[in-house]
């Protein structure tokens, strides 16, 4: 639930669904389903990394930090995987090199403790700001969260129908999120995907 109403907030869009309980065990695990990218950008890593880090801080706002659980440990390693390829390999970072230890073992190690300091500083600002949309949005999240106690698998219509009853927003910011596929940072940049080939 988490996942999917900071995944709503910062994207600007409806999961394909959510899975959870026996059903997404035989499938995987529990997990909201977006769309994917098809490629990062500093801002899209930053609003994918919020949707990550939502599952620890949904835990924490319901159960307290003393009984979080171990189940965000694959979105802590997602999360830090993007977020170290975008400062390392893509020059999303404080330098342009190309600064992958694995493979270029003998360029990275100037950059390598200032690496880790800005992922640190970049994960630590995503969860806070994860923190931010989850109390504002926090009625949508206990609906959501309602919703999946009723069943295994929620889709984007049961969704849709969530957001145009609880989100907190405009109503052009409501309905917008009911019709857009592509991340709202898309929006942003005004351009599609098809210009962003060109210009690479």
């Amino acid at each position: 639930a988490g996942h999917a109403v900071v995944g709503i907030v910062t994207q600007g869009r409806l999961p394909i669904k959510i899975l959870s309980g026996e059903m997404a065990w035989h499938r995987g695990g529990p997990r909201v389903v977006f769309e994917p990218f098809e490629f990062f950008s500093p801002r899209l890593i930053k609003d994918h990394i919020q949707t990550l880090l939502a599952g620890t801080v949904a835990e924490t706002r319901v159960f307290g930090e003393e009984y979080r659980s171990s189940g965000c440990t694959q979105d802590l390693m997602t999360a830090t995987q993007i977020l170290s390829d975008g400062l390392t390999r893509s020059g999303f970072g404080r330098h342009l090199s190309f600064s992958d230890r694995m493979m270029i073992p003998t360029a990275t190690e100037i950059f390598s403790d200032q690496d880790a300091m800005d992922t640190e500083q970049y994960l630590s600002e995503a969860k806070a700001e994860a923190e931010k949309i989850l109390d504002q949005q926090y009625t949508l999240f206990e609906n959501v969260v309602q919703k999946l106690l009723q069943s295994e698998r929620v889709t984007s219509h049961d969704l849709e129908d969530l957001v145009k009853q609880f989100m907190v927003g405009s109503s052009d910011q409501v309905q917008a999120v009911s019709e857009r596929k592509q991340p709202i940072t898309l929006e942003r940049y005004q351009v599609g995907i098809e210009s962003l080939r060109l210009v690479s």
